[in-house]
C-alpha cells in the first residue's frame, strides 16, 4: 500500500511544480524549469505505466467508490503560495494524506478507510528551504481536493490516464 502511495504521490507532485510561480535555482534546468534531488519530470508513457498499475490495482473498471485522483484548485495553490506577507517564500509543498473532516469527525476516525473516495484528500502545506511551515494568513494550510471519483472533471481530464 506504502508504494502505491508513493507513486500517486510522486505524480502529484510532479502535477504541481507546474502551478509554481518561480523556479529555483538548484538542480538542472529542463525545458525552462529547475528539477531538484526528488521531483522530476516524466514522459507520459511512463505516468501512464505507473498510473495504470496502481489502477488495475484497484480494479477501477468495475469500481467507482476507490480513489483515482484528487484534483486542486490551481487559483487557491497560487493564492497561498503568492500570499505571505513576511516575505518568506513557499519553496517546497508538502502533500499529506488525511481523512476528510468528515471522516475525521465520524464513528469510523482513526480507522483505515482503505482508498474510499468519500473518506481521502489531502493536506496541502507550503515550507521554505529551511524547512519552516509557511502558513496561509498564519494559521491555515489548504484541504479539500475534490475526490474523483465520483467528481471527476469533464473532457480528456475525466481519462483515469493521461491522454492528448
Amino acid at each position: 500500500m506504502k508504494n502505491k502511495y508513493t507513486a500517486f504521490s510522486a505524480i502529484i507532485i510532479g502535477l504541481l511544480s507546474a502551478c509554481q510561480t518561480q523556479t529555483v535555482k538548484t538542480g538542472p534546468v529542463i525545458k525552462g524549469f529547475a528539477a531538484d534531488s526528488f521531483s522530476k519530470f516524466i514522459v507520459i508513457d511512463s505516468a501512464n505505466k505507473m498510473l495504470g498499475s496502481y489502477l488495475n490495482s484497484i480494479h477501477y473498471t468495475m469500481n467507482d467508490t476507490d480513489l483515482q485522483s484528487l484534483i486542486i484548485d490551481v487559483k487557491q495553490l497560487r493564492q497561498y503560495l503568492d500570499s505571505n506577507p513576511t516575505g518568506e517564500q513557499i519553496t517546497h509543498l508538502k502533500l499529506m494524506f488525511a481523512h476528510t473532516l468528515s471522516y475525521a469527525n465520524s464513528p469510523m476516525a482513526n480507522t483505515n478507510a482503505g482508498y474510499q473516495s468519500k473518506a481521502l484528500t489531502i493536506i496541502v502545506a507550503g515550507y521554505n528551504d529551511s524547512g519552516k511551515y509557511i502558513f496561509y494568513n498564519n494559521n491555515s494550510v489548504l484541504d479539500y481536493t475534490q475526490p474523483c471519483p465520483p467528481i471527476c472533471p469533464p473532457g480528456k481530464a475525466g481519462s483515469p490516464l493521461l491522454v492528448n
